[in-house]
């Protein structure tokens, strides 16, 4: 099985999350199913399918098995293809009802981490309680970590994150000038702009052992890029404006965490056309979430910096060395100032 298998073919899609849901939104564009295709998906994701050739149905929290099937028997697809996720979802549901439906399910993974995570049981966190008949993992180390953590094999295919191709290419995207995305995201008219890639971060749990960055590291990154733009500013040295970029999870961020700094040193932003980040952007800085790397291969210069120092070896700059990981506070604060 292929990724190029799915193409004309009558599917029914679930996405959950931001991730899934602009992965298989993608995915889809490229393959265009046959026409009786539908897709289901909750809030989160559903921004991400406007435009696009699937029509879809954004579910409320309670959408149970029950429905999940008849609407799978509806539609007679030849695939069911899900993103991934950890604790209830959609596409949980969707798998439930698909084994029962008796259609087979491909699922995509989006991300490199929390791998046996997506598809352990919601509460007990049972591993391998939901089985797909294909996962689609976007590197080998995903594939040679989730076969160790016990994955039949056999089930495995590696795919490529269209994403990333694409924010390399440019494709589709008019030509839009930095001072009209400037203007749209409030930005001074001068000035360099500092690019933070915030993201989610589960808690702690002896039961789930999530293998994302403590959320103590992203919020001493945050600080420590503020406090550095805030610096150079007052010196008088050059505006630097940090744009916020929310997780699409994140409602707001704390303002127990911005209140020390001005309102003009941030701007922060939540939905919004990735490309017009990238564009406006002088310097991309965070953890290890996927749209550093997009910003990454869009040619945004992209750092990271883990304060801890916790998770080593499975930092998105250890597999993505392009991303250039920083050390220290003064290794942040001397590539804002060198903007």
């Amino acid at each position: 099985m292929k990724v190029e298998d799915f193409c004309k073919r009558r599917l029914f899609v679930a996405a959950h999350e931001a991730g899934g849901g602009s992965l298989l939104a993608a995915l889809v564009r490229e393959w265009q199913p046959a026409r009786g295709s539908v897709g289901v998906v909750s809030a989160t994701a559903a921004p991400f399918f406007l435009n696009g050739p699937l029509p879809v149905r954004q579910i409320s929290s309670v959408f149970d098995v029950e429905e999940a099937i008849a609407l799978i028997n509806a539609t007679q697809p030849d695939w069911v293809v899900v993103g991934s996720s950890a604790f209830a979802s959609v596409e949980k549901t969707v798998m439930q009802a698909a084994l029962i439906a008796g259609r087979p399910v491909a699922a995509f993974v989006d991300h490199y981490w929390n791998l046996w995570q997506r598809f352990a049981h919601e509460e007990t966190a049972e591993r391998w309680f939901y089985k797909p008949d294909v996962i689609f993992l976007p590197a080998q180390s995903c594939i040679d970590r989730i076969v160790h953590q016990g994955a039949p094999s056999e089930r495995i295919r590696l795919f490529f994150h269209p994403l990333l191709h694409r924010a390399a290419s440019g494709r589709g995207r008019a030509h839009v000038s930095r001072e009209k995305i400037r203007s749209v995201f409030n930005l001074p008219k001068t000035g360099a702009v500092v690019l933070f890639v915030s993201e989610y971060s589960f808690p702690e749990s002896s039961k789930w052992f999530w293998e994302q960055a403590p959320r103590g590291d992203l919020i001493e990154l945050l600080h420590t890029v503020l406090e550095a733009s805030c610096a150079v500013t007052e010196a008088g040295q050059g505006v630097r404006t940090v744009l916020l970029k929310l997780h699409p999870a994140q409602a707001e961020f704390s303002q127990d965490v911005l209140a020390r700094y001005p309102a003009k040193a941030y701007r922060l932003v939540s939905e919004c056309d990735k490309r017009d980040l990238f564009q406006v952007s002088d310097l991309a800085i965070g953890l290890d979430s996927m749209l550093l790397l997009e910003a990454c291969w869009a040619g945004v210069p992209a750092y990271s910096y883990h304060p801890s120092g916790l998770g080593k070896g499975r930092w998105l700059s250890d597999i993505h060395p392009e991303i250039s990981e920083l050390s220290s506070y003064a290794q942040c604060a001397r590539v804002i100032e060198d903007i």
